[in-house]
């Protein structure tokens, strides 16, 4: 999730830099606060997933329960975050302008990509792989 969402942000503000002055420091600052984010929020996603599998709710699917309570979650705290950082957007300084864009685009792309990209990938499990244990059934081994 961190590989897209930073991937996908450095191609938004490639094409930003073409409307307004984006410092170079920004790609630094884009790794660094979208492993952060993008970790934090599929980890939070995940956990919660994990949990719901070991304890169904009744009549309901783990990832439904994780996507509500923990997906909620994620979609505000990446809110609040870059909306935060939007704010230096409006200052007359362009390095911190180029920050306030970056730090408005990474925590929104890292959102998008948790809530789009990391319910079909624990929805489906490679073949052979207990997500649970984290081992290889006995069935399926690696030669």
């Amino acid at each position: 999730m961190a590989g897209a969402s930073i991937l996908a942000t450095s191609l938004i503000l490639w094409g930003l830099s073409g409307l307004t002055d984006v410092s170079f420091i920004v790609q630094y600052l884009l790794a660094l606060i979208g492993l952060g984010v993008a970790i934090d929020y599929s980890l939070l996603i995940v956990t919660r997933w994990r949990e719901e599998r070991s304890h169904p709710a009744a009549g309901r699917e783990p990832m439904d329960t994780t996507m509500t309570t923990a997906g909620r979650s994620v979609l505000f705290s990446g809110i609040t975050v870059a909306v935060i950082l939007a704010a230096l957007i409006v200052l007359p300084v362009p390095f911190l302008r180029s920050v306030g864009f970056t730090g408005l685009l990474i925590p929104l792309v890292s959102v998008i990509a948790a809530l789009t990209l990391l319910p079909p990938s624990c929805s489906q499990p490679a073949a052979g792989w207990n997500p649970m244990t984290g081992n290889h059934s006995p069935d399926h081994r690696r030669h």
